[in-house]
């Protein structure tokens, strides 16, 4: 194989995804109970930036919502409580 399709290789492979410590701030806040509104605030972001911090930690997390990305989070062993 030459040079340039084995570099092409190493870029398709899939590559662990990890969260941001925003992402795991956002679903910290989430799991404790606190609402959209109260974590954007809190956080000192807008609530556009917090739905995209959840969104990407949901998909990274291969979750469709909250309740499943916090249980997979906990599975991976974050400290989301």
């Amino acid at each position: 194989m030459d040079e340039k399709r084995k570099r092409r290789n190493c870029r398709l492979r899939v590559r662990p995804k990890w969260l941001s410590p925003r992402m795991i701030a956002a679903l910290k806040g989430i799991a404790q109970g606190k609402t959209r509104t109260e974590l954007a605030d809190e956080m000192g972001i807008s609530m556009s930036t917090l739905k995209t911090h959840l969104e990407r930690a949901y998909d990274r997390l291969g979750a469709h919502n909250a309740p499943e990305a916090i249980s997979r989070a906990r599975l991976r062993g974050l400290d989301i409580f």
